[in-house]
Formats: C-alpha cells, sequence, structure tokens
C-alpha cells in the first residue's frame, strides 16, 4: 500500500504528465500478468483513491461550514469592541480640549505671576550689590592693610558685580576710576611674587595668582607678566650668541645656519616644557605661548634680518643664494615641528598662530619676493667660472663644447633654488633668470667663435667670396 501511496503522489507534483506516469505504471506490471488486467487494476485504484479524496474534501467543507457562524460571531465581537474604544479616545480627546480651553487664562496668569517674581528677585539683588558697594569702599584700606591678597580679590570681584549693576548711575565713570585704582594697587603688591612664581614654575603659588588676576579682569595683564618673564631668557639666549660669534676669528666663524638652528632649538625647549606648564595655570596658553615667540623673535638685537642681510653681503655671487636656500631650510624644519606640536595641542583657532607665522618667515620674505635678481646673480657668477676662450682654436672649440653641459647643470641647480627657496612660486622670476643667463651665454660663445673665424682667416675667405660673386654679377650686367 505505502508503495501504491508512493506512485500516486506524483499527481500533486506540478510537472506531472498523464502518458509519463501511465508508460511507468505499465513498466512495472508483474510478468505473470497481462497488459490489460494490470491497467483494469491501476483504474480501479484510481477509482478508490478519488473515492477517498472525494470523502476528505467533503468532511472538511462540513466542519468548514460548521465552524463558520462562530467565526462570523468573533468578527463581530472584535468590530463592537473596535467602536467601543474609538468612542473612548474621542470623549478622551474632548476632555483634554476642554481642559486646555479652560486652564489656558490660568496658566498665562500663571506664566505672568512667575516672570515677575523673577524680576522682582533681579531686581533685589541688584539693589542688594549696589548697596554692598559703598560697604566694599569703605572696608577696602583695612582689607588691604590686614587681609591676604585672595580676599583682596574677593572684595574686588564683589565690586566688580556691584559696578555692574551701577553702569547708568551719573558717577559711573568716578567709580570705575576707583575700582581700577583698587586693582592696580592689588596688581603691584602680586606683580613681584607673581614673576618669582613663573621663574620658579611653582604650580600652586602660579595658580593663585591667575587665580586672583582673574577676578579683578586682569587676565591680560597676567599673560604680559608670563611673556616679560620669560621673554628675558629668550632675549639672553640670544646674545650669549652674538657674543659668542663677536669674539670668534674669522677662520673659526660659525655659520649662521648653524647658530641660527641653535637658537630655534632653544624656543623649542621652551615651547614643549612650557606649553604642559601653561595649561595648568594660563587661561589661553596657545595663545600665550604664540605671543611669546612673536614678541621674542621680533625684539632680537641684532635682528634676525640684519644677520640675514650681513651673511648675503658677505658671501659671493655663487654662495650668497645657496646660503639664503639653508637659512630658509632652518626655518623651515623649525616651523613644521613647531606646527606639529602645535596640532597636538592647541585648537586650529587659538589666537596668535598667524602672527607667529608671518614673524618666523619674515627674515627670508623680502629676498623670496627679490629672488629674481638672487637667482640672475648667482647665474652670470656661474657663467663668469665657464672658460670660453683659450690658446689654439681647437682648445677653444673643445671648450665651447664641454661648457654646454655646464650651463644645463647651472638652469638645473637654478630650477632646484626655485622650488627649495620659494617653493616654485618664484618660476616666473626663473624664467627671466634663465633667459638673461642664456642670452650672455650665448653672446659671450658668438664671441669667441668670431674670433675664432678671424684668427684661422675664415672671415677674409668670406669677403673674398662675396667680392668675387659682386664683380661677376657686374661684369653680366
Amino acid at each position: 500500500m505505502a508503495s501504491t501511496a508512493s506512485a500516486f503522489s506524483k499527481f500533486s507534483e506540478e510537472t506531472f504528465d498523464p502518458k509519463d506516469w501511465i508508460n511507468s505504471a505499465l513498466r512495472c506490471k508483474d510478468p505473470q500478468q497481462g497488459v490489460d488486467a494490470h491497467a483494469s487494476t491501476l483504474v480501479m485504484k484510481l477509482q478508490m483513491i478519488i473515492q477517498e479524496v472525494n470523502n476528505a474534501l467533503e468532511e472538511t467543507s462540513l466542519q468548514a461550514v460548521q465552524s463558520l457562524p462562530r467565526v462570523l460571531h468573533d468578527v463581530e465581537a472584535v468590530r463592537q469592541e473596535a467602536q467601543l474604544l474609538r468612542e473612548q479616545m474621542q470623549i478622551v480627546k474632548d476632555d483634554i480640549r476642554k481642559v486646555e480651553e479652560e486652564t489656558h487664562q490660568s496658566m498665562k496668569h500663571l506664566l505672568q505671576l512667575d516672570s515677575i517674581k523673577c524680576r522682582m528677585q533681579d531686581a533685589k539683588a541688584a539693589l542688594e550689590q549696589a548697596g554692598k558697594w559703598s560697604s566694599h569702599v569703605s572696608e577696602m584700606d583695612s582689607v588691604f592693610s590686614s587681609q591676604p591678597p585672595q580676599v583682596v580679590a574677593d572684595k574686588l570681584a564683589a565690586m566688580h558685580q556691584s559696578l555692574e549693576v551701577l553702569r547708568d548711575v551719573s558717577d559711573y565713570q568716578e567709580r570705575v576710576t576707583l575700582l581700577d585704582s583698587y586693582s592696580n594697587r592689588l596688581e603691584a603688591q602680586l606683580s613681584t611674587p607673581l614673576l618669582e612664581a613663573f621663574n620658579s614654575h611653582s604650580l600652586d603659588l602660579a595658580r593663585d595668582y591667575a587665580d586672583m588676576f582673574t577676578k579683578i579682569g586682569r587676565s591680560a595683564q597676567l599673560q604680559s607678566y608670563y611673556i616679560r618673564c620669560h621673554k628675558v631668557s629668550m632675549l639672553q639666549w640670544w646674545t650669549s650668541i652674538q657674543e659668542r660669534l663677536a669674539v670668534e676669528t674669522e677662520k673659526d666663524r660659525t655659520d649662521i645656519t648653524q647658530w641660527l638652528a641653535e637658537y630655534y632649538d632653544e624656543l623649542l625647549s621652551v615651547w614643549h616644557t612650557e606649553v604642559v606648564w601653561c595649561h595648568q595655570v594660563l587661561p589661553s596658553p596657545c595663545s600665550v605661548l604664540c605671543e611669546l615667540l612673536s614678541q621674542a623673535l621680533s625684539s632680537l638685537h641684532p635682528s634676525l634680518e640684519s644677520c640675514v642681510s650681513r651673511a648675503v653681503q658677505s658671501a659671493s655671487d655663487t654662495e650668497a643664494l645657496p646660503q639664503l636656500i639653508a637659512i630658509r631650510e632652518v626655518t623651515l624644519r623649525f616651523s613644521k615641528q613647531l606646527e606639529k606640536s602645535l596640532a597636538s595641542v592647541c585648537d586650529k583657532d587659538a589666537g596668535g598662530i598667524q602672527e607667529l607665522a608671518d614673524t618666523i618667515h619674515r627674515p627670508c620674505l623680502q629676498y623670496q619676493l627679490d629672488y629674481e635678481e638672487s637667482e640672475k646673480k648667482f647665474l652670470l657668477a656661474t657663467l663668469d667660472t665657464v672658460r670660453l676662450n683659450v690658446v689654439g682654436e681647437m682648445d677653444t672649440i673643445r671648450w665651447i663644447a664641454d661648457s654646454v653641459p655646464k650651463v644645463f647643470d647651472a638652469s638645473e641647480r637654478a630650477l632646484q633654488h626655485c622650488v627649495s627657496f620659494t617653493s616654485a612660486f618664484g618660476v616666473a622670476g626663473l624664467l627671466q633668470a634663465l633667459e638673461v643667463f642664456f642670452d650672455q651665454y650665448c653672446s659671450r660663445v658668438q664671441s669667441v667663435i668670431d674670433t675664432v673665424r678671424a684668427n684661422v682667416g675664415l672671415d677674409s675667405i668670406s669677403t673674398t667670396s662675396s667680392d668675387q660673386k659682386a664683380d661677376s654679377a657686374a661684369a653680366a650686367t
């Protein structure tokens, strides 16, 4: 029976083919049974299966019909519940709208009362602050004489708050002047120990003094004291370098790039040391340090510009431009190291960064703008070292041929100068300098060639040939 069910299960397949099924069924007959008998057996089995399917379908249909009233009842119950829920939601919505309409004026009144209360409290605080001004003024002399600076700073901060309230009074400017005099008095009292704290890098003391200066509105003066303190040491380093150079002999004199790199290394050392310390003390550490370096570089004596100028003037025309390039490379190395540190500890919009960058690159700026003239001097001085005219015509021709690679080597070096010294923005000046250079070279070569032609008699032969051509033409005429 199982095999029969398996055979008849193929009727449910989507790819069922009657012919294939009949041929397969006939091939599976008993050899002792005839084809007709086997076919009759298959037909009988098919009829039995059809009867079973019909019975199953009729039973399933009967069950569905019997369960339909119950399903309809359940659907109706769900519909009624949904209608009831919709009605309740509408009732709640109407209640909310009613509450809003009834309480709108009340809430508006409460908000007005709260606003009035806040204004009255502000007015009360303002009056209290204004009333404290007179008591603060009367106490200041005794506070200065008997209290520590921290208490004095707190009193001055309270006076600042009172003064904000009294901004519209008639004697406001006199009150500002009086408060400034008290602040100046405290600043003068704190200036010496503040500088000592900066010099000794006493973190706790420096924080206390910075807090006092901030309370009395003297943050700018605090930064000025810090810059003044450390700028002195930076100028002393520069002075010591210049004094050392003054006693050096001409033979042992240190190149400018060496002592300039030494000074820049000192500045970087100060930067890395102070940037960590300043972040714990000053409100704007990066801006302060940038201003410190800018002021130090701008206050050098002699200035960096004059040192660079002296180095260039003392160099020959073939050495001046390479000297400038070496100075710029030292400057760029210092600038990039500083930029890397700035990116790691400072915000991009910190003040003073652009001013510091301008100050660092200022010594070479004018020479970069005059790059064309510097390159011309270098190329023409290099051309003067190229020998073209020697004794003997054949040697002269050979020297001219040997000069060609030298000339193009000089032009290649000029291109490298342009990239290294101006970052290629001076390419227009380079073209002008190369034009002058090659014009001079061609002019000198032509002059040597003319001399050689005259020495070997080529000019006289050329002249005779021209005269003969002229005579022949006259005779033919």
